[in-house]
This record gives C-alpha cells, structure tokens and sequence, in this order.
C-alpha cells in the first residue's frame, strides 16, 4: 500500500510515494518524470516518514541514486508514466 510523502519543500522531487512493506519508492521530479525504485531500504523508508524535516533531495541522492545504496545494488529503477501501485509485479527483495 502507497502513502504519499507529505510535501516538503524541495528542488528536485515534486512528489513521493513510499510502500514500506514491499521497499518501492515512486519519485516524480520536478521535470516531469515519475521513477519507481525497488528494493528500497525499510529502514530508510520509516526513518523519511517518521522524520518530517528530512529534506527529500537529499534522502533520493543519499536512498535511492548512490552507488552503494540497497537499491542500486539489487534493485531497479524503472521509469513510469503515472502513479498506480496496481500494476506492479515486482518481487520484494529480503
């Protein structure tokens, strides 16, 4: 189940999903496009929706698009056309 992040100010990151249970982020950027990320860190993912001073850039750079991140390295990143957790068939990484 998605929950939005709720807005915070940022440069990059228009909105965010989060499924905590099965590590997905969805990101839409301030260009226009949407990415969804798998195998996302839970812990990383509870600490964004438990902290809500957490600058949102920062949490992607650092979470999501690092090299040495758990997405980065057994994940995927997948770009989407719109929001809609109904179609994903991805597997959750343990």
């Amino acid at each position: 189940m998605f929950t939005r992040i709720p807005f915070r100010t940022s440069k990059c990151v228009e909105v965010m999903y989060v499924d905590l249970m099965r590590g997905v982020v969805e990101v839409a950027y301030l260009n226009g496009s949407i990415y969804q990320y798998t195998c996302v860190s839970r812990r990383a993912i509870l600490s964004l929706m438990c902290n809500p001073c957490m600058s949102l850039g920062l949490w992607v750079n650092h979470n999501l698009r690092a090299y040495d991140s758990k997405t980065a390295l057994f994940g995927e990143c997948v770009i989407v056309n719109h929001f809609d957790a109904h179609y994903y068939n991805q597997e959750v990484c343990v």
